[in-house]
């Protein structure tokens, strides 16, 4: 987009639209709008909704329009997978690197620890022999928490129902981290209209 098709915008009807779909039909997939107040960017992520792997963008903001907060547009882009070059930004000095952030006033991380112990969550230590005998494929001890013959067909029940219990455990643990409102109806009151 040279000068030439900004002075044919300005002297005909506006393409704007199909502009930016035969830009991102031709791979462009990065818009950043470069100006004092990025009011474009709304329409071209309309045109371009659906298209994957576009981004868009503005570059300032108004009544924000300093070296942070290009700065701040810039990082944007690059967590959204642009490529961006930071070299300029550090040309004297190298910037150190920190850990993630941890919880306020706690010094915990946000990201749980895998401690490599496998979870027993909620088992009845009634079950620990029977799902040991399961885990460890022992078809002998197995059949004889069941109370059936060791010699019946259970080698190829106990692959298939130690990935079930691996499922149920892994979503009974997931399902205890989840946060839980409950909704209670308020009474009506007595001087309702």
């Amino acid at each position: 987009m040279d000068g030439g098709y900004w002075f044919t915008n300005l002297r005909s009807r506006v393409r704007f639209a199909e502009a930016v779909e035969k830009l991102a039909a031709e791979g462009f997939g990065t818009f950043v709008e470069v100006s004092s107040h990025p009011v474009l960017t709304t329409a071209v992520q309309e045109v371009t909704d659906g298209t994957e792997g576009v981004v868009v963008a503005g570059s300032l903001r108004r009544d924000d329009g300093g070296l942070d907060r290009f700065l701040t547009s810039a990082a944007e882009l690059w967590v959204r997978g642009v490529e961006v070059d930071w070299t300029a930004l550090f040309a004297d000095a190298r910037p150190r690197t920190v850990d993630l952030p941890t919880y306020p006033f706690q010094r915990q991380h946000y990201w749980l620890v895998d401690d490599g112990a496998e979870s027993e969550i909620g088992q009845d230590p009634v079950d620990a022999e029977f799902w040991s005998a399961v885990r460890g494929g022992d078809a002998g001890a197995f059949a004889d928490e069941l109370g059936l013959a060791e010699d019946a067909p259970l080698s190829e029940v106990l692959p298939a129902l130690e990935m079930w219990r691996t499922r149920r455990a892994e979503k009974s643990e997931l399902d205890s981290w989840r946060y839980d409102i409950d909704w209670v109806p308020a009474p009506a009151r007595s001087d309702a209209r």
